[in-house]
This record gives structure tokens, C-alpha cells and sequence, in this order.
């Protein structure tokens, strides 16, 4: 289970009985407002939406609930990113900025880095707050 709070993002491990166990190394701090979360189809990488600095942190999920950031994170987004989705193929992520009404859209990398995509941010209706992504 990954959540978040006002200053940090932590991965607890569901124990049979249904108990939280903190990974080690949790919580991560992360001072940038977090407000949404969302992990990769796969559970390789985990991003977070800051509304704080108008970013979207990255990190590497290893296999013992260890948060790492992924290169150059955090990442530039509009204006208050809120929502957060990937696609199906995990290949895309996109962001509602609810102060930019705008829908940031990026291409995941290998390493879980972000590339703009071309034509990113895409005009949204009045204050987003929510990004979906429809399965192909």
C-alpha cells in the first residue's frame, strides 16, 4: 500500500491479517504538497502531483516497498497538478492542472524519467481535477 501526507509518501507491506508493515526506508519525504498518486500498470514506478512547486515526482518501486527518485525528478507540470493517470501500457502519464486548465501529458522513459509530449499542455475544461485514461 502506498499513501501520502502533507510532507512525506510511505509503502507499507498488507500482512496476511491485513496489518501495515512499513517498508524499509519509508516514509520518503516529499515537500511539495502531494495531493494525488498514482502507480505503473506493471508497479515498477510511482508518481506524485505537487501543488506546492507545480511538479510531479518520480519514483522507482523496488521490490522491498523502497521509494527512489527517478532521474531529474521532480518534474515541471502546469499550474496546480491535482489528478494523475497512466495508460494501460504504462507508456504515458497524464496530469489535470486544475489552476492551468490543462491536462500535462508525458512519456515515461525506461527509467521512469518523463519526456513532455508534443503539444503538452493540452487545453481541459475549467478546473480539472481528475485525468482518465480509457484501457485500448
Amino acid at each position: 500500500m502506498i499513501n501520502f501526507r502533507s510532507s512525506n509518501i510511505s509503502v507499507e507491506s498488507i500482512g496476511s491479517d491485513g496489518s501495515l508493515t512499513p517498508a524499509p526506508g519509508s516514509p520518503v519525504e516529499n515537500r511539495g504538497g502531494p495531493n494525488s498518486i498514482v502507480i505503473t500498470p506493471k508497479g515498477r514506478f510511482v508518481y506524485v502531483s505537487n501543488e506546492n512547486n507545480n511538479t510531479v515526482s518520480g519514483y522507482k518501486l523496488h521490490s522491498d516497498g523502497t521509494l527512489t527518485h527517478v532521474p531529474n525528478s521532480p518534474f515541471a507540470t502546469g499550474s496546480v497538478p491535482f489528478g494523475l493517470a497512466v495508460d494501460s501500457t504504462g507508456k504515458f502519464l497524464y496530469v489535470a492542472n486544475y489552476g492551468g486548465n490543462s491536462v500535462s501529458g508525458y512519456s515515461i522513459n525506461s527509467n521512469g524519467s518523463l519526456a513532455s509530449l508534443p503539444g503538452s499542455p493540452y487545453p481541459a475544461a475549467n478546473l480539472p481535477r481528475a485525468v482518465l485514461v480509457t484501457p485500448r
